[in-house]
């Protein structure tokens, strides 16, 4: 590949390190829909700071409710950049209208999909309709996709021939750095906190029903008393779930958090929890996983592969409210670094530039 385009929802952070990589290596341009997320659990100033590439923006329309690229914009990129390869977000509208495109111009560069699919959204708990129809029209149309699960690679391989795999996953390099550099707030959170000799257990993302935060509460109930559980992330279910957990010492809402001060409680975490009952991905575990977190995970979110019962966390089934207190105990007994705040060895199965070579090779 020589010269390629990246259309992407968002820039968020769970992407910039690929995003880098292929503007650096492969001669990419990166253009997005939407400037920012309403409830994005992210902060838009973090991913500037940590790109390489100047993110641009797409002109847009919404259609049935949705963003989606202008043809006529699309068609000036496509004719301008001439690329080799078009990555196109999920089985959108946009990746609809880039194929089309190229139909109607009888173009030669391939389109690739980075799409989020987990077995669990494969096997009768889709998205939504609109998901379930688009993969119908899209994958016969698609050169090939990047899919972030093993299991779903072997799933669109064995019916229509095409899928490779990449998780989503940060360059451990450049994240462990800033971890490293984030210390100092890991040692000021805990002070301003009062967390000193607790063992701490990390949500991180928004506070919405699929996030099955009520189950969690009620595991925390069989867990450690000396574990409090620190939830980073704002949504609607706040009120609900402060209501629930009351004057509790073991719960504790910390907001919105981005870049070195989420970062921080990477650090401090004794637990990373993920119980979603639904979960394209999680990148939130790859993370954790990097920083020497264990993670309790869902067995709906995509990422619980990552995860190795007993070396570095520990999978449940979201509706147990046992199942997650035994998941998070397990991960509590996983051997952790003892003493002063430090960085701790990545607990992460995989290699960041390994991983996006193969992809790339593969395409």
């Amino acid at each position: 590949m020589k010269h390629n385009l990246f259309l992407g929802i968002v820039n968020a952070p769970y992407r910039v390190d690929l995003c880098n990589f292929l503007y650096e290596e492969y001669d990419c341009d990166c253009y997005f829909l939407h400037r920012r997320l309403e409830d994005a659990c992210f902060s838009e100033t973090y991913c500037e700071h940590i790109s390489r590439y100047k993110s641009k923006y797409l002109q847009t329309r919404v259609i049935a409710g949705r963003k989606v690229a202008r043809l006529s914009c699309l068609w000036r990129l496509l004719k301008s950049h001439r690329p080799d390869c078009v990555f196109v977000p999920e089985l959108s509208l946009t990746a609809l209208a880039v194929l089309f495109l190229r139909w109607i111009v009888h173009g030669h560069y391939k389109v690739v999909s980075i799409c989020d699919d987990n077995m669990d959204m494969l096997t009768g708990k889709d998205l939504s309709r609109f998901h379930t129809l688009s993969r119908r029209l899209i994958i016969k149309r698609l050169d090939n996709l990047v899919l972030t699960n093993p299991q779903t690679v072997a799933w669109y391989q064995s019916r229509f021939g095409k899928g490779v795999f990449f998780p989503i996953m940060p360059d451990e390099v450049r994240l462990r750095g800033e971890m490293e550099q984030a210390i100092p707030c890991s040692e000021a959170w805990l002070d301003r906190y009062g967390l000193r000799g607790k063992k701490i257990i990390l949500y991180v993302g928004r506070l919405i029903p699929v996030k099955n935060l009520e189950r969690l509460l009620d595991a925390m109930g069989q867990v450690d008393g000396r574990a409090v559980l620190v939830l980073v992330g704002e949504g609607v279910e706040r009120p609900g779930l402060e209501a629930l957990a009351g004057d509790s010492p073991c719960v504790l809402f910390v907001g919105r958090q981005s870049g070195p001060d989420l970062l921080a409680w990477y650090n401090l975490a004794d637990v990373l929890v993920l119980p979603s009952i639904q979960e394209a991905f999680g990148a939130v575990v790859s993370e954790a996983l990097t920083g020497g977190c264990p993670a309790a995970v869902s067995e709906r979110a995509g990422s619980a592969f990552l995860v190795e019962s007993g070396r570095n966390g520990f999978i449940f089934h979201p509706d147990s409210v046992s199942g997650i207190a035994d998941a998070i105990k397990g991960a509590l007994n996983i051997p952790a670094a003892e003493g002063p705040v430090r960085l701790r060895d990545s607990l992460m199965p995989l290699s960041f530039r390994s991983s996006v070579e193969r992809m790339l090779s593969q395409l």
